[in-house]
């Protein structure tokens, strides 16, 4: 017990000693009476010494480990604030939805929700192109019309959107989870059942601000058959400045300064449009038309400033469909004088056509030409078919590119018409009135089926296989079962130089007999006669609305 005791007191004793140390300055050690520090006092004071360092350090330890935490946490707290709402290198605000990661920002059906409203959807039912994955994800609304051309051409469309998505979805992707999005809605308008617009309206949310925000894409069709037409094809030639000038009236009205290149008179300024009831209303991206304006801004032109640009029947107080030839004249017919109408297929040819029409000026004589598509893309074409009609001659369609029409089907009898009437839109001028089936070629489906009275004939001159003017002469001046009478209407090609020398001894000698020489309207017109849909046109006395008959 003795030595438990002493052993603890040996032990108070230490610590005492410990305090004291601790608590000493370093330069005032305990001394003894010479001077000297004594040996057990100096084992005692550098152990003590030791474990007060140990102390030291480990309390350093911790506290930088804290710091060191704390520091972490504050960054990945900034990170995060700053993301969900920074300005990228590009300087747009990125968006959350683009931007958010892990489980909670997963994509559902409810990030892709269509809201349009319906009375701007006139025509066409809501068809959609959509996938959603975690992350990523599409949603388009289309309309399908009904017209099978048009329904393709739109799916098409659609479908493009789809494809520029997935090539900007690739381009932003990293090894981090990002969420995409893309959603395009439409609208759609019908005008006069001539025209349907299509408008997609698309809102993008990705990490690239250049790709991401919302955007406009518009289309217009020929309800006739389906084709996408352009601004250029339904407004006559000065229709850029129009625009030009309504654009900077609408653009000084807005807040900012306008950009001035966006209001000038070029066509690629006015790239997104739709027609309605009401005109044509315009659309420029955010930031295209206005400084400081982002957001899409549009506006419409009345139909009532167009009118005298279109080349459709738009517009109120407009008769028909696209404006139609009505008879023309170069000269006043007499019903009660002989005519004969010269008819002219598969032109026009720019080596040939001009001397042609030479002809019929010089000897005040009119004919009519039934064109063909493919010659009108021809360069001069559209210069000879302005003479012709000048000169009062009447311009026939002849297809697109001569196609019999009973070997084909009803939407591409429609493609082969209307194809032609769209080109001569494109140059503001009226579509053909008549066709002339290519071969003769027509049956009563046919008949009924064409909208425009068939145009054929009652002397075939065969100079599209003879090639000589002399049998050409003959067959028209002189041959006694094809010479031309009263009311004939006679078969060439222009296309022919045999056909243009022959008709040097023709025409004048035609006009010596005492035939007027006239259009197929300016004839049926003379002699009362009605020239309409349903019937097929050999002669002033030989009509048939029966093919069998």
């Amino acid at each position: 017990m003795k030595e438990v005791e002493t052993m603890s007191q040996e032990g108070k004793e230490e610590r005492l000693e410990y305090i004291q140390l601790s608590h000493r300055p370093r330069n005032h050690t305990k001394q003894d009476q010479d001077g000297a520090v004594p040996a057990d006092g100096v084992r005692r004071y550098s152990r003590a010494a030791e474990r007060l360092k140990k102390q030291r350090r480990n309390r350093i330890l911790v506290i930088s480990g804290l710091s060191a935490v704390l520091l972490v946490l504050v960054v990945c707290i900034a990170i995060k604030v700053l993301h969900k709402g920074s300005v990228n290198v590009e300087g747009a605000p990125v968006s959350n939805a683009g931007g958010e990661t892990g489980d909670g920002a997963k994509l559902s059906e409810k990030n892709f929700q269509f809201t349009m409203a319906a009375d701007k959807q006139e025509v066409g039912s809501a068809q959609e192109i959509k996938e959603i994955a975690d992350y990523e994800g599409y949603a388009v609304r289309y309309p399908v019309i009904g017209n099978e051309a048009m329904d393709a051409g739109i799916r098409q469309r659609a479908e493009d959107i789809v494809s520029v998505f997935k090539a900007e979805v690739t381009g932003c992707k990293t090894e981090k989870a990002v969420r995409m999005i893309m959603q395009a809605d439409y609208e759609s308008y019908k005008t006069k059942e001539e025209l349907v617009s299509v408008k997609f309206d698309i809102h993008k949310e990705l990490p690239l601000a250049s790709a991401a925000g919302d955007s406009v894409e518009t289309y217009t069709y020929n309800v006739s058959d389906g084709a996408e037409v352009a601004l250029s094809d339904l407004l006559k030639e000065g229709f850029l400045d129009l625009l030009a000038e309504k654009t900077k009236s609408f653009a000084e009205g807005q807040t900012g300064k306008v950009i001035e290149t966006a209001v000038a008179p070029e066509l690629s300024n006015f790239k997104y449009y739709t027609w309605n009831e009401d005109g044509l209303t315009l659309y420029f991206p955010g930031g295209s038309l206005v400084e400081g304006v982002n957001d899409i801004l549009s506006f419409t032109v009345p139909m009532e400033d167009l009118k005298d640009f279109l080349t459709r029947n738009l517009a109120d107080g407009m008769e028909g469909g696209q404006e139609v030839q009505g008879p023309v004249s170069g000269g006043k017919v007499d019903p009660n004088k002989p005519m004969v109408c010269l008819t002219f297929d598969d032109g026009p040819k720019s080596s040939t056509t001009p001397e042609l029409l030479d002809l019929l000026e010089a000897n005040d004589a009119r004919a009519t030409f039934f064109v063909v598509g493919s010659m009108l893309e021809h360069e001069g074409a559209e210069d000879i078919i302005r003479r012709e009609l000048e000169l009062g001659c009447q311009v026939g369609n002849h297809t697109l590119d001569h196609q019999n029409l009973k070997n084909i089907s009803d939407e591409e009898i429609t493609q082969q018409i209307e194809g032609v009437n769209d080109i001569l839109a494109g140059w503001g001028l009226p579509k053909c009135s008549t066709v002339r089936p290519p071969y003769g070629g027509y049956n009563n489906h046919v008949l009924g089926y064409v909208q425009y009275p068939l145009a054929r004939w009652d002397v075939d001159t065969e100079d599209w296989k003879t090639r000589d003017a002399a049998a050409t002469i003959n067959n028209v001046l002189y041959d006694e079962k094809l010479k031309a009478e009263d009311g004939d209407i006679i078969l060439m090609h222009d296309i022919h130089p045999e056909t243009i020398e022959a008709c040097k001894t023709i025409i004048p000698e035609l006009k010596a007999r005492g035939f007027q020489l006239v259009t197929m309207e300016e004839m049926f017109e003379a002699r009362g006669i009605a020239f309409e849909p349903g019937k097929a046109y050999y002669s002033s006395g030989f009509i048939k609305d029966d093919f069998g008959s």
